[in-house]
């Protein structure tokens, strides 16, 4: 006689087969029987977190844990699902209650350490993913994340190692490679760093890029009296650095077409370098290939001696230039532009920003008279900093980066740690020093005290993770020596 499955198995083999529906159908149809069977809860949470309802799912999982608090993978899919609301604090005490069960899965050690890398805690990362490891040698998700907080830690040569184990154990772990191609930038090896760039495109945190009907360029096609899209895909500050490329590709011949962030229309125009701009959403003309604008080094050939570095390649229009021009009172000294902190979202703005109480330090001494650029939501302490009486604030009149721009120009140095306005600086060839983590961003390169990127550049790295103020003092010293 044939086996006849259980509502239960029927309910996971509907869910695998992606019968959603039925797979809930048979669920329901088990607790409406049996209300405290754990394994029918747990199953059910994670039907709602695969369909992406984790308030439904959270409920789902807090039942299961009640009836069966031993059990860590239940544990586990609470934490996730307390991620994806974003209550970061209530998702720790649900992976650290998974890691404390008598058999804890290597999945809630990950978890665990992937939060508190988010966090900053990077020491405490590694341990858990070497704990997780320890439990399943071949996870080589956890590889790649492992390479990823010993990078972070400056690590590199350990930070290799574990990307290359991860790779062995998983060759097409788009992850590993994307991670590995910021250690190879960052190092300066541009030729492979390039190549495994791409594999941005199908990571989990990017996804898929666009879906154009004209093919990628990719450099070996010629664009002789051919048209080019030419697209920005990341932040602000990498459009300014990217376009740079444009000139290029119309010395090569092709008509070229721009499509930007809508921020940065006003700075550009409608034409820039001999390109039509565009923001994303507008209707395109037709055009015979298209190229992500960090994909423009790999199609160029891009080495590290060979950077398109000739600036000034941005200026502000002129109505901007005459605005300012009767706005920028006089000063003594040199004037110089001030940014200390980022966007609040990135992902890296832990590091890459200065505390309001180390730069107001920094203010209160500094030798030269201070312009705030400092745009964007400030917390209280910021909003001390920016009115403080040694920086003088006319950031309420600026509109755009337009503005930004004229009011760089009528400055003699912008200081600004890794933002837009430090790239906007660096196009416009103003002097601009540039405040880095211990562990910077790729595009800096490693122990350098230039760029290669823009000639106007100076690096100011920390010496060690989150020491802002021995940076600043390093800034105000040579400040003094400019006669401020």
């Amino acid at each position: 006689m044939a086996h006849t499955p259980s509502d239960l198995e029927a309910g996971l083999a509907a869910h695998t087969a992606g019968q959603m529906a039925a797979a809930r159908a048979r669920y329901e149809r088990v607790l409406a029987r049996e209300p405290d069977n754990s394994r029918a809860w747990f199953l059910l949470g994670n039907l709602h977190a695969a369909e992406r309802r984790p308030a439904l799912a959270i409920a789902a999982f807090e039942r299961c844990v009640r009836l069966q608090p031993g059990q860590s993978a239940a544990h586990n899919s609470l934490g996730c699902a307390w991620l994806a609301v974003r209550e970061v604090r209530r998702a720790e005490a649900s992976f650290r209650q998974a890691i404390a069960c008598a058999e804890p899965s290597a999945e809630a050690f990950s978890n665990l350490g992937a939060l508190r890398r988010g966090e900053g805690d990077l020491a405490e990362a590694e341990s858990l993913y070497r704990r997780a490891l320890a439990l399943r040698p071949d996870f080589a998700e956890v590889w790649c994340n492992l390479g990823v907080a010993l990078r972070e830690q400056g690590r590199f040569a350990d930070a290799v190692g574990a990307l290359q184990q991860a790779l062995a154990l998983k060759p097409d772990l788009a992850e590993a490679h994307f991670n590995e191609s910021l250690l190879l930038l960052l190092q300066g090896d541009y030729r492979r760093g390039w190549e495994k760039h791409e594999y941005r495109w199908v990571t989990e945190q990017r996804g898929a890029g666009r879906d154009f009907s004209a093919p990628l360029w990719c450099g070996e096609t010629s664009l002789e009296g051919r048209t080019i899209l030419l697209h920005a895909e990341q932040g602000l500050g990498d459009t300014l650095q990217f376009i740079r490329y444009v000139p290029l590709l119309r010395q090569r011949g092709a008509e070229v077409m721009l499509e930007v962030q809508p921020a940065l229309l006003p700075l550009l125009g409608r034409e820039w370098g001999g390109a039509r701009v565009f923001v994303r959403g507008e209707r395109l003309p037709e055009f015979a290939w298209h190229c992500p604008l960090l994909s423009l080094p790999r199609a160029c050939g891009t080495t590290v001696e060979a950077i398109p570095r000739e600036v000034p390649y941005v200026v502000p229009p002129v109505a901007a230039r005459k605005k300012w021009s009767e706005l920028v009172p006089a000063a003594p000294g040199p004037r110089v532009g001030l940014v200390w902190f980022g966007n609040r979202q990135h992902k890296n703005d832990r590091n890459r920003s200065i505390p309001a109480a180390a730069i107001a330090r920094f203010v209160a001494h500094c030798p030269c008279t201070l312009f705030s650029l400092q745009k964007g939501t400030l917390s209280r302490e910021d909003a001390a900093v920016a009115g403080h009486p040694k920086l003088v604030n006319l950031t309420d009149r600026i509109a755009d980066f337009s503005d930004t721009a004229a009011l760089i120009e009528h400055l003699d140095l912008v200081i600004a740690v890794d933002t837009s306005v430090a790239h906007l600086a660096g196009a416009m060839g103003k002097p601009v020093w540039i405040l880095l983590p211990q562990v910077p961003d790729w595009r800096w390169l490693l122990e350098r005290e230039d760029s290669p990127w823009y000639p106007g550049a100076r690096l100011f790295r920390q010496r060690e993770a989150r020491d802002w103020d021995s940076v600043l003092c390093r800034v105000r010293d040579e400040l003094s020596r400019l006669g401020g």
